[in-house]
């Protein structure tokens, strides 16, 4: 089993009626996903609002990075501000299907309502390589 990890920052969302997913990397091999870790942050914060919000989660995209197989928890500005940059963690799944060799890794933008402008959205993932009882 190796450690890994994904960081992504400075992703630029454009926000509008629809959902947008950025891929964010691939696996070269299995991962549990119960054992992922991931933070998300916001570049110049968002205020929570009840109406007009953000949700930020994990998705498998699979072999083509067009899955939308959540892996994580998402989490929201509806009821807790995101802070300038400040990491909020997501809580890692711990019933979805582990990720196989080569699978994408997207995370799901899903703007609720009209959002405000947001400039970066700063994203890392840790995982280890390596399922225990293994998918090979």
């Amino acid at each position: 089993m190796n450690a890994s990890n994904i960081t992504f920052n400075d992703v630029s969302a454009t926000l509008g009626a629809a959902d947008e997913r950025i891929n964010i990397g691939r696996v070269t091999a299995p991962v549990d996903v119960s054992a992922i870790e991931s933070v998300v942050g916001v570049t110049g914060g968002l205020s929570a609002n009840g109406s007009n919000y953000l949700s930020l989660g994990p998705e498998d995209g699979g072999s083509t990075g067009t899955g939308t197989t959540d892996i994580g928890t998402a989490v929201a500005s509806s009821s807790d501000d995101f802070t300038d940059v400040t990491p909020r963690a997501v809580t890692a799944s711990t019933s979805a299907s582990d990720l196989d060799a080569d699978d994408y890794v997207n995370f799901h933008i899903d703007e609720t309502g009209t959002v405000s402008a947001v400039t970066g959205i700063h994203i890392m993932m840790n995982y280890v390589t390596g399922v225990p009882g293994g998918i090979v």
